[in-house]
């Protein structure tokens, strides 16, 4: 535990930002960590926590996955979910969001090209996984986000978050 003193010390700061000022180290972000945390909750209420591997165009996020996932069931009965990033430079990025299972043909291969597209490590073949956008081994899920922070510690007692919040 801290000491009153420690916590004395300790400082926060958080800054509510717009979409666009956000957005630029949103992106640097996420390409740099490459794997999140994704938060779902099972059927008894109970959360689970897996590590993941998002794409992002702009806010939209996708996930491949299989089909059957314990993730989909998960998102289909509460399709709230939180993504945490981390890195041991103690950056992080938390991303509330409502992930929908992706059933259109046309958005599977947007996100498939989207996933190919980008160099490694943060893109990737998703036929690695066992699939393309027209095979049935291959399921996708889209992120849409209601919250970003982005946070950090520039100095060991001080921390500074960046949030932005969409609209209601």
């Amino acid at each position: 535990l801290l000491s009153r003193t420690r916590l004395s010390h300790y400082r926060r700061a958080v800054n509510f930002v717009s979409l666009e000022e956000i957005l630029p180290e949103f992106e640097s972000r996420v390409r740099r960590i490459v794997y999140s945390q994704m938060a779902t909750m099972d059927a008894a209420g109970r959360p689970r926590i897996r590590v993941v591997h998002i794409v992002w165009d702009g806010i939209t996020g996708y996930l491949s996955t299989a089909p059957g996932a314990p993730k989909l069931t998960h998102i289909a009965r509460n399709p709230s979910v939180s993504l945490g990033y981390w890195d041991p430079a103690q950056t992080t990025v938390t991303v509330d969001c409502r992930a929908i299972e992706v059933t259109d043909a046309e958005e599977k291969t947007v996100a498939y090209h989207l996933f190919v597209s980008e160099p490694e490590p943060y893109g990737f073949d998703p036929a690695f996984w066992g699939g393309t956008p027209d095979d049935p081994a291959f399921a996708l899920i889209r992120f849409e986000p209601w919250r970003i922070e982005l946070a950090g510690y520039p100095t060991l007692w001080n921390w500074e978050s960046k949030v932005w919040t969409a609209q209601p």
